[in-house]
């Protein structure tokens, strides 16, 4: 496989393109924010129902674990198959499918009687939401110049902790309305929230342009500028026959991939075990337990914009990244050796806000790594390996917490793999302008 690599160059009209990319800001990137939202709520609001869901179906940690993770052995296995779809279908409808039908699935976790239609409904789940991240991620090439490429995605990506962050609370509050109806708290989380993705998904389908070709709010100098610098694949070539097999010969797939797994897998435990870590430090309920867990995430989100803008400023991607997974990594095991709760909630907000700042930075080195006729294959086949972590990290600590009693050592371990991320980033990433052939 011939990996392209697009350096940053300088624009050729500044004027120009500040003004398109603010006309970006105005008209497209908030519907994509919004999707995000709703996307991490739907898949993340199972850690705030834990508790409660846990106790009427008689889950035990490790089993629990099993059934967060199995939304991403759907996610493995449909990722690939996915991208290339909203390639050849166009992001319009494919991301209008996507939405539609993660809404539907949601809605019919609250019908949920014990841990097998558990697990299946979010092995289906993670099928349906396939191809939503990956996708928007290529969506975003056709759009932004490389150089402002990191700058949009950072953008995108704070919808993450934010969307993780009104989680907590919007489904603290719902949990209060258990008994309405004779029906659990928790069953009412997935009716309520399963909604807005169905009628988001519909809007998507009315309102989201395919690319600049076709978005009547650009101007025809703005719209020729983005069709010239903006660093896409050939939407044609992404599902040509042999695509995945090129992808899958390169070393530089699996390097990212692992690097990308090990730098995920401590958020995805944090974010589905979060309100239980807090629940044992604070000794509180559930729905108190879902409030205190906004937090760590807000902070998160305020910490993830000063990264991008001190990144695209020193025009430095590799030693942010290691700043943030190493400041992550030391946070969380921190977080195990405290026995203050403030303190606790303190390193909890760090090891967030540095696992997940270093993920815009990752996928902007990665976009320009593969750019090229590959990338919707290559991008999606990184992601979806990557989110093995999904499975295996908060299964690996419902596991280690019914042999402990506590989710103690499961951190620890999360916090190792952290670690392992930031030396093998210092490794992979030379220097912020190195070509494939360095990584």
């Amino acid at each position: 496989m011939t990996v392209e690599y697009t350096a940053t160059t300088p624009t050729e009209d500044p004027d120009l393109e500040r003004r398109a990319f603010r006309r970006l800001g105005i008209r497209l990137f908030p519907l994509l924010v919004l999707t995000l939202f709703v996307n991490f709520m739907d898949r993340a609001n199972l850690g705030v129902v834990a508790s409660p869901m846990s106790d009427d179906l008689n889950l035990s940690g490790s089993a629990f674990g099993l059934a967060a993770g199995l939304f991403y052995l759907g996610y493995l296995l449909c990722e690939v198959p996915s991208n290339v779809a909203l390639n050849k279908f166009g992001a319009r409808i494919w991301i209008a499918r996507i939405m539609i039908t993660w809404g539907i699935l949601t809605i019919c976790l609250m019908f949920v009687a014990g841990p097998v239609s558990l697990n299946i409904l979010r092995f289906l789940l993670g099928a349906a939401e396939a191809g939503l991240f990956p996708g928007i991620i290529l969506y975003l090439t056709y759009w932004c110049p490389g150089r402002l490429f990191a700058r949009a995605y950072s953008t995108f990506q704070v919808a993450v902790p934010v969307g993780l962050a009104l989680t907590s609370l919007i489904t603290s509050a719902i949990l209060l309305m258990h008994d309405v109806l004779g029906m659990a708290g928790w069953r009412w989380v997935f009716l309520i929230e399963g909604l807005p993705a169905v009628l988001l998904g519909i809007l998507v389908f009315v309102v989201l342009p395919n690319g600049p070709k076709d978005a009547k709010w650009l101007r025809q100098d703005e719209r020729e500028y983005l069709l010239k610098h903006a660093q896409a694949a050939r939407p044609d070539d992404a599902h040509r026959r042999g695509a995945l097999a090129e992808v899958m010969r390169s070393r530089l797939t699996w390097v990212h991939a692992g690097l990308y797994f090990c730098m995920i897998i401590g958020f995805w435990t944090i974010t589905y075990w979060l309100p239980t870590v807090v629940q044992e430090h604070f000794e509180v309920d559930a729905v108190s337990s879902g409030l205190i867990s906004a937090v760590p995430w807000a902070f998160t989100a305020v910490a993830m914009v000063a990264v991008g803008i001190s990144s695209t400023r020193t025009n430095d991607v590799r030693w942010h990244m290691i700043g943030c997974l190493v400041v992550g990594g030391l946070a969380l095991l921190g977080s195990t050796l405290v026995d203050s709760p403030i303190l606790a909630l303190v390193l909890l907000c760090l090891a967030a806000a540095g696992t997940q700042a270093a993920s815009p930075l990752f996928w902007a080195r990665t976009s320009a790594v593969f750019a090229g006729a590959l990338a919707a294959v290559a991008i999606a086949f990184i992601n979806s390996l990557g989110n093995i972590s999904g499975l295996v990290g908060p299964y690996v600590l419902g596991l280690l917490t019914d042999l402990t009693g506590d989710t103690r050592l499961g951190l620890v371990v999360m916090s190792c793999f952290i670690l392992v991320a930031a030396l093998l980033t210092s490794v992979i990433i030379r220097s912020p302008a190195a070509s494939g052939k360095d990584l």
